[in-house]
């Protein structure tokens, strides 16, 4: 029996509904969880929107005051372009099990410690 059998046919808004009820909006909560994912040097994917692309990255910085996520760079000039297209991307990582994921917004390249990365906003939920 394959796990898709296992799990219910759930439309869009159906998904969105459950998904909200796990949603952390407390923003001492979502630092200390990306504080966490930063500390145990967790893996990231940012899935590009309308594309099979995933960029897999790490979150190297968090500045609170900026409301801002600092990640590495992708590993490939057109990976950092399709990023910096304005389209966005979604966050995804696991941690302790759990998926943690949101919306990012427009990514935008930065310097850190004198090198290349990509900034996004601090999620609101």
């Amino acid at each position: 029996m394959s796990s898709s059998a296992l799990q219910p046919d759930l439309s869009h808004l159906d998904r969105e509904k459950v998904l909200a009820r796990y949603a952390v909006h407390s923003r001492t909560e979502i630092l200390f969880l990306l504080r966490t994912i930063k500390q145990r040097k967790l893996l990231v994917n940012l899935d590009l929107p309308g594309t099979r692309q995933i960029v897999v990255t790490s979150l190297i910085a968090i500045n609170a005051n900026s409301n801002t996520l600092i990640l590495d760079v992708a590993r490939g000039d057109a990976l950092n372009q399709e990023l910096l297209s304005g389209k966005g991307a979604e966050f995804i990582t696991q941690l302790d099990g759990v998926t943690i994921s949101f919306a990012t917004g427009p990514v935008t390249l930065c310097d850190y410690d004198k090198l290349p990365a990509l900034r996004i906003a601090l999620p609101k939920s």
